[in-house]
């Protein structure tokens, strides 16, 4: 029940709680959650569902597609982006929108408000604002399959499917 709000405790005494959303028991499957503070947390899934946990509660959010949301991504002092086979889509404060990315992608990553990356079989491409940068110092021996910032917030890095891992300082 969506409405319900149902607290566990673990056998070491933790406490969970049943967040109550719009989607619960409709057949609407999640696939990706990311958190850009603790209530300010996004969630994606089937038939272009987009939620987002804000101001203690979960609200559904337009979306301008109907696909399946395979993955979204959020950070603190950055513009939200999710994924899936549609492309890219980013959040602009208000609305979610399609972006100039067009074709499935492997990962995307929100670095700041204007700058994203994009990691797509031998692509790894950086959204300066403007326009998509080609970024891929070398050529892969293995499709790039995901892209992370570090704690930090400078360090990026990436991971291929043969083992390959490289680090953006």
């Amino acid at each position: 029940d969506g409405g319900a709000s149902l607290i566990y405790t673990s056998t070491n005494g933790t406490t969970w709680t049943a967040v109550p959303n719009p989607v619960s028991g409709t057949g609407v499957s999640l696939y990706s959650v990311s958190a850009a503070g603790p209530s300010d947390v996004w969630f994606s899934g089937t038939a272009g569902t987009l939620l987002h946990y804000v101001g203690g509660q979960m609200v559904a959010v337009a979306s301008p597609t109907t696909a399946t949301i395979t993955r979204v991504r959020a950070r603190a002092s950055a513009t939200p982006l999710a994924m899936g086979s549609f492309g890219v889509m980013r959040w602009n404060g208000t609305a979610w929108t399609m972006t100039a990315r067009t074709t499935p992608v492997a990962s995307v990553w929100p670095e700041s408000a204007t700058s994203w990356w994009l990691v797509s079989g031998s692509e790894i491409r950086q959204w300066n604002g403007v326009q998509f940068i080609d970024q891929a110092p070398w050529a892969p021996s293995s499709l790039i399959t995901f892209v992370d910032l570090a704690g930090d917030g400078v360090s990026l890095w990436f991971l291929g499917e043969q083992g390959e891992v490289l680090r953006r300082d």
